[in-house]
């Protein structure tokens, strides 16, 4: 059976907090724990701020999308803002070896590569980038069903 869950955020100053119980809530109907959940809840959070910030410049007149999608397979993190952003802004290339600790921006895009299995950015019409974040999930023993795998 396939779950589904939306939410959107204005993107006001104020309103970034919002994202925190959203992660929260799907991080325990996913029963994520350990390094799975750490590594989700940071590629969410990379993604939402990306979208945020650089994507809508914290418009608060426009919001950021987030939508869930998860099976026994399968967990899909989709992430979209109403920006001006275009495919070839974004490096997908970038590997964390290459970023520099010193700096203070820069890593989101590397981090979001690094820990998810599969990473797409599409132009939305209308304007706007969309992340698109999946996981596949791993059966694992004892009384949690899945896991995030690498």
């Amino acid at each position: 059976m396939t779950e589904k869950r939306r939410f959107q955020v204005p993107s006001a100053t104020n309103q970034f907090v919002k994202l925190y119980p959203i992660i929260a809530e799907i991080v325990e109907e996913l029963e994520l724990e350990g390094n799975e959940k750490f590594r989700f809840a940071v590629c969410v959070s990379e993604a939402f701020t990306n979208a945020f910030y650089h994507g809508n410049q914290s418009d608060p007149a426009k919001v950021v999308e987030l939508a869930f999608t998860w099976d026994q397979e399968t967990i899909t993190v989709e992430i979209a803002d109403q920006g001006r952003g275009k495919v070839n802004d974004i490096n997908l290339d970038t590997d964390l070896s290459s970023i520099s600790p010193q700096e203070t921006s820069g890593r989101g895009v590397a981090i979001i590569t690094s820990f998810a299995d599969k990473v797409e950015v599409n132009e939305k019409d209308g304007g706007g980038l969309k992340v698109t974040m999946i996981w596949h999930r791993q059966a694992k023993p004892g009384p949690k069903t899945s896991v995030l795998t690498r």
